[in-house]
């Protein structure tokens, strides 16, 4: 039992160090509102000298731990916290969800007995019209302001003309106080 940080990785790439993570997949999670996402996640886990003897005899190997205990227990994290929540929740907490609150509750943490998670470093593969609808509500977002600004300028513009209108009339105003 390797008692090192490994690093395990959900995504295409193997770490060719211990190729325990060569049957490991990206996650393939749904949000709220149904768009398909792919998740890469990078895990750094760590288990402990004293407490490799524990972990093997709950799980027998290394290799058992990574492909029956965390595969399933991050996959089903993954996919349940996704499905909960409106996807550009997801795509906008994801750095934060990768944080210290992961490193003592998430689900690796928790499936190694006696194991520590050192962190999750989440990637995601944005679907296609997930990509076109936040680049939409952005150029949406952009135009808003856009607008906003020119009745801005329009309001100031409105302002000064019925200033220079009132300058122009004080000469007329002048004279028929004098008349």
């Amino acid at each position: 039992m390797p008692t090192a940080i490994l690093n395990l990785n959900w995504a295409d790439a193997v770490s060719e160090a211990h190729n325990l993570d060569a049957q490991l997949q990206q996650i393939v999670a749904k949000s709220k509102e149904g768009f398909v996402f792919k998740i890469d996640l990078q895990v750094q886990i760590h288990v402990s000298d004293t407490k490799a003897p524990r972990v093997i005899s709950m799980v027998g190997t290394m290799k058992n731990l990574v492909n029956e205990v965390l595969q399933a227990a991050v996959g089903n994290h993954f996919r349940n916290s996704l499905q909960s929540m409106p996807a550009i929740n997801f795509i906008e907490t994801r750095p934060a969800s990768a944080g210290g609150s992961v490193r003592t509750h998430s689900p690796a943490a928790r499936a190694i007995p006696g194991g520590d998670q050192r962190c999750v470093h989440p990637g995601r593969h944005l679907p296609e019209d997930m990509v076109t609808v936040l680049t939409h509500r952005e150029v949406a977002n952009q135009e808003i302001e856009t607008f906003k600004k020119q009745k801005a300028a329009q309001d100031q513009r409105i302002e000064m003309e019925q200033a220079k209108g009132t300058a122009d009339m004080q000469a007329d105003l002048a004279r028929s106080k004098l008349a």
